[in-house]
């Protein structure tokens, strides 16, 4: 029975995009040969790991979300623990009462609403710095 599954990864900062693109297209070929669906690949990009893994301090982190049986998820698992680029993954079971791809559009419009926010309050920042460079400027004359 096909059930929903997120699989979080971290892989080498340092891997170059056709690497990436391998580690993704097999990841796909064994879902899809497991008669699975990816249903999204998120690249959260570049951050800072909270401990040094094979010393290193950064990793690039993807999510990927699909539909498959156990048996493609231990195959998943057992390709990432082969592969030298993937530093760290967690394999996660979605509860069926929860739509993956509509809790994928709120994360994501959740994402945008504090990109517009933070840009918001870089600007008001910038107004009242510049505010406060006219005033001091009024000061001095």
């Amino acid at each position: 029975m096909n059930r929903n599954y997120e699989t979080v990864f971290i892989t080498h900062p340092g891997a170059s995009e056709t690497r990436l693109g391998e580690i993704h297209a097999r990841n796909k070929q064994i879902i899809e040969g497991a008669k699975g669906k990816v249903l999204n690949l998120d690249d959260w990009g570049k951050k800072k790991l909270s401990f040094p893994i094979k010393k290193e301090n950064k990793g690039h982190y993807f999510c990927l979300t699909y539909n498959a049986d156990t048996t493609c998820v231990a195959e998943i698992e057992r390709n990432m623990r082969i592969n030298e680029d993937v530093f760290r993954f967690l394999t996660v079971s979605i509860d069926e009462k929860v739509d993956p791809m509509q809790a994928i559009a709120e994360y994501k419009n959740k994402l945008e609403a504090r990109a517009r926010r933070e840009k918001e309050r870089a600007e008001e920042e910038k107004r009242r710095r510049e505010e406060e460079a006219m005033i001091s400027e009024e000061d001095m004359e």
